[in-house]
């Protein structure tokens, strides 16, 4: 209870931008996990899913970065979205066999290795990006190293791997992430 009433009380605390971003992520996100009826709703619309899930993740993470002057904001949005896009690759080549072909995923447009091209430039650009914003070179480095750890995972990524590869790899990347970034900055 006492858990509902922060929560409530943060929420109402918080600046209409806030506001109007979880507003926008909650309309996606109905739309997209809520459909109508049979076959309709944003998960259902050819190629689409990945970049709702990715834009809505990257909202919420990018929300409370809104101090930051408004270029490295933008840099900042448009790497989490890449490595949002880049998380999910792994899991749309994982349900290659199980998608409808009227979704038109990714994979399903660009075939395995086209996924995993399109993979890899979005990680080059998003490495890119990330020595633009990151201002401790020690972060840089970790951040570099998951980027890394990320390609090798769309590398092996495929329809026939064990749903563990990417439920527990490719989903501990961001984990990692963190705890690499906070021994870093504590021994490094």
């Amino acid at each position: 209870m006492l858990a509902l009433f922060i929560g409530f009380y943060g929420l109402i605390s918080q600046a209409v931008f806030i506001w109007v971003a979880f507003g926008f992520v909650s309309v996606l996100t109905f739309c997209y996990a809520l459909p109508f009826g049979a076959k309709m709703g944003l998960r259902f619309v050819p190629t689409v899913k990945v970049f709702v899930v990715a834009l809505c993740w990257t909202v919420f993470v990018t929300v409370n970065l809104t101090a930051l002057p408004n270029n490295l904001f933008v840099l900042v949005s448009i790497k989490a979205l890449l490595w949002m896009i880049c998380l999910i690759l792994p899991f749309d080549l994982r349900d290659l066999q199980k998608d409808e072909k009227a979704l038109k995923t990714l994979p399903q447009l660009l075939g395995v290795n086209g996924v995993k091209l399109l993979g890899c430039i979005l990680i080059g650009f998003t490495a890119f990006l990330a020595f633009k914003t990151v201002a401790v070179a020690v972060l840089l480095w970790v951040e570099w190293g998951m980027l890394l750890l990320l390609a090798i995972a769309l590398y092996c990524a495929s329809p026939k791997r064990s749903p563990l590869f990417t439920s527990f790899w490719v989903e501990g990347i961001p984990i990692l992430w963190f705890v690499g970034s906070v021994f870093a900055l504590i021994f490094g």
